[in-house]
């Protein structure tokens, strides 16, 4: 089991499968999201967010989505938890 910080309240990732750096970024940026939104640590029930592909891509990345439709594939069932800050 791995385990990475995050910023915002959900501020681990486990995961039971290697992680690329690619995979890590996008969940950096929904973490800063949903920071940005000010969503509570327990809702009731889901969240929509809207973030840009180009934000979740990387600066320099490829110009189209297959790699970033891959990366959020992967991050499928990729638990993650953390604290109310």
């Amino acid at each position: 089991m791995r385990e990475i910080t995050v910023p915002s309240s959900a501020v681990a990732l486990r995961s039971d499968r290697a992680l690329t750096p690619a995979m890590v970024s996008a969940v950096w940026e929904i973490a800063a999201a949903l920071d940005e939104q000010r969503v509570a640590a327990a809702v009731p029930n889901a969240v929509w967010l809207e973030v840009p592909t180009l934000r979740l891509r990387g600066e320099g990345s490829r110009a189209d989505n297959v790699w970033l439709r891959e990366c959020l594939d992967r991050l499928t069932g990729v638990k993650l938890s953390g604290e109310y800050r």
